[in-house]
């Protein structure tokens, strides 16, 4: 339903099922001109099929879409730490929508029965680490519509998400300053005018019944913060607790 476009942050993406991704977004890029496309993604399981794609899309649509990659680094100071990009956002035009959540877009995280309901590769095919991850390996998603659009918090997570791939485009140091590619990057910002956006997902408005008026506060943290914004939330919303709390949280990490 991308009408302006796409920001996606898959984290971990590879494999037939971003061959999926891939191939829909091309469709859109020739339907529709004014369509720009940024992905950020690890390079872990980006393989040669997948290849193929971005470089066709890199060369016929080099003003319209991008892929920043986000290798994993290791930092060696008082600890030895990894550092990934984890984040696991889309944002569609100007964050009307979005999805925030867990899932990545590879083999082992979309199929079996995944997004076209294939199933997934054998484990001869893919090694010890298919023989212990369970098919569909996915965390919980959730998907937002704001009608504010750019002005509401769903402009707040698409920003957020292109100065995250910003940053590692010029840690990659992959792209200079003033580039096309930086061009494309920043034209998805949102403290510029912007044509007013009125996207719909008509599957999204259809199914009601588990869809309701919430609110939402989007809170983003990264290496380049000093202070912890989600812990210091949490600590406010437990002191302000009258009867109970319920958390819903992949990892605990004491």
């Amino acid at each position: 339903a991308a009408e302006h476009n796409i920001v996606l942050s898959g984290n971990y993406c590879g494999g037939s099922a971003f061959d999926e991704i891939l191939s829909t977004i091309e469709a859109q890029l020739e339907k529709k001109p004014q369509l720009k496309v940024v992905i950020l993604s690890s390079n872990k399981f980006i393989d040669q099929s997948n290849r193929e794609k971005i470089n066709s899309l890199t060369s016929n649509y080099s003003d319209r879409f991008q892929l920043i990659e986000s290798p994993d680094i290791w930092i060696v100071g008082k600890k030895v730490k990894l550092s990934t990009n984890h984040s696991k956002i889309l944002s569609i035009d100007y964050g009307q929508y979005f999805i925030l959540g867990g899932s990545g877009i590879e083999d082992k995280y979309a199929y079996d029965d995944g997004l076209s309901g294939k199933q997934a590769p054998s484990s001869k095919e893919t090694g010890l680490l298919h023989r212990i991850l369970p098919r569909s390996f996915r965390d919980e998603d959730f998907v937002f519509h704001d009608e504010k659009g750019y002005e509401g918090v769903g402009g707040r997570v698409h920003l957020e998400t292109v100065q995250l791939a910003y940053a590692w485009m010029h840690y990659n140091k992959a792209q200079e300053k003033d580039s096309v590619a930086e061009k494309i990057l920043l034209d998805q910002a949102i403290d510029q005018p912007h044509p007013i956006v009125n996207t719909s997902i008509d599957r999204f408005h259809q199914n009601a019944s588990i869809n309701q008026d919430v609110e939402t506060k989007i809170l983003f943290t990264g290496p380049e913060n000093t202070n912890n914004t989600f812990a210091q939330e949490l600590i406010t919303q437990f002191d302000q607790a009258n009867s109970r709390i319920v958390i819903d949280h992949m990892y605990f990490h004491p």
